[in-house]
């Protein structure tokens, strides 16, 4: 992900902490999340996106991200969330229950 994704990443970071989340982010993606929060005993993982566009499009590798979220959350109860920024719109964070790997659109 480069600088573009990196400052979506910090800016998400700063967000889950102003609501009380202890939050640790994964440099360069090492895994399919880039965010781990914790708050109060609950526990989550974010794959943060971020586009221009009007509609995200879930490339190869964002399909193969949010399949071990999925699997993750199935498994483990860990509550899984792809968090979009929208640049000059603002953010969608959608629970990867709720995804389907269609496009979506703000």
């Amino acid at each position: 992900m480069g600088s573009k994704g990196i400052d979506a990443e910090r800016e998400r970071k700063e967000r889950l902490e102003k609501l009380g989340f202890f939050v640790s982010r994964s440099p360069g993606s090492l895994d399919c999340w880039d965010i781990f929060a914790v708050k109060n005993g609950q526990t989550r993982l974010e794959q943060v996106k971020k586009t221009r566009e009007k509609t995200f499009y879930f490339s190869k590798e964002s399909k193969e991200q949010l399949a071990a979220l999925k699997l993750i959350q199935a498994k483990y109860g860990i509550e899984c969330y792809f968090a979009i920024k929208f640049v000059r719109r603002g953010w969608l964070c959608i629970r990867v229950d709720d995804l389907t790997a269609e496009p979506i659109k703000f």
